[in-house]
């Protein structure tokens, strides 16, 4: 049976179907490739293991139940992922040299399509750039609770906080760092 849909290959990954991780490693590799080289200047290793360790999330994720429909196509996903995995990578070698602010870090929660071109307006730029200067603990946070939509628990569990309240008051400093940041560093250019 070929799988055509987004929805078909998360069933096939939920009923353990052979061949689904090689799929989708074939199917969206060079896209990937030909989309993350140019904006983070990355080099062909750390492309290939980022987007390896994209599939793997997003397997491990479907056969945990935490995803069981998209609100965007699985290739958004895994460019989200893999973006995400490749920035902290140059982030923990200090290798990211963009400044650019189209170069910046998409802000997560914004479900905006990979897969077609856009411009985002001045103030998700600011706020791109805003984002970017968070430290790794807050853009770690936030983008599990915005963009992957995982609950308290979840957060507390990967980032080995002691519990639920402790998330929700990470969060909320985040936020205030965040708005501090923007009113500091931005405030003429949202207004």
């Amino acid at each position: 049976m070929k799988l055509h849909t987004d929805t078909q290959i998360i069933e096939a990954i939920r009923d353990n179907r052979a061949g689904i991780a090689k799929l989708l490693y074939l199917r969206y590799r060079e896209p990937f490739f030909a989309w993350a080289r140019p904006r983070y200047r990355a080099n062909h290793e750390d492309l290939a293991d980022s987007f390896q360790e994209a599939i793997i999330v997003f397997y491990q994720n479907v056969q945990e139940g935490k995803i069981t429909e998209l609100r965007s196509s699985i290739k958004t996903y895994l460019f989200g992922v893999g973006k995400n995995l490749l920035l902290k990578r140059y982030d923990k070698n200090k290798r990211y040299l963009s400044t650019d602010a189209d170069d910046a870090p998409e802000i997560e929660g914004i479900d905006v399509s990979l897969e077609e071109r856009y411009d985002l307006t001045h103030r998700q730029k600011t706020l791109q750039r805003a984002f970017a200067l968070l430290g790794e603990n807050c853009r770690e946070l936030l983008t599990f609770f915005y963009y992957r939509n995982f609950d308290n628990e979840e957060i507390a569990r990967r980032m080995d906080y002691k519990n639920t309240d402790t998330v929700k008051s990470r969060k909320r400093n985040c936020m205030v760092k965040l708005e501090k940041i923007l009113e500091e560093k931005f405030k003429e250019e949202l207004y």
